[in-house]
């Protein structure tokens, strides 16, 4: 059981579009404010508004906030089996 624990990740919402992104970072994030342009305020919008696609790479969402990232992105960023999201669900 613990080692399928370690495989698969179940989440609300995406990635980010850095690959350095520390626990401390996210940890520091201001959550009592809306997303915006600020560092924080940023990664908190790309942890709830980024979407998986099917094509490797990142980009900008339709949304005004959050991304695109393909499954390049999630294995570099989680190397797991799968990534399980509450809405979607893709192959990698």
């Amino acid at each position: 059981m613990y080692r399928i624990l370690l495989q698969f990740n179940k989440q609300h919402g995406g990635l980010f579009s850095r690959k350095d992104v520390s626990l401390d970072e996210i940890n520091r994030i201001n959550r009592f404010t809306e997303p915006g342009e600020e560092v924080g305020q940023l990664l908190m919008a790309q942890m709830l508004w980024s979407d998986p696609m099917e094509e490797n790479g990142w980009k900008e969402s339709i949304r005004p906030f959050g991304g695109a990232f393909g499954p390049d992105v999630t294995i570099l960023l989680n190397p797991l089996i799968s990534k399980i999201r509450h809405a979607q669900s893709y192959e990698i």
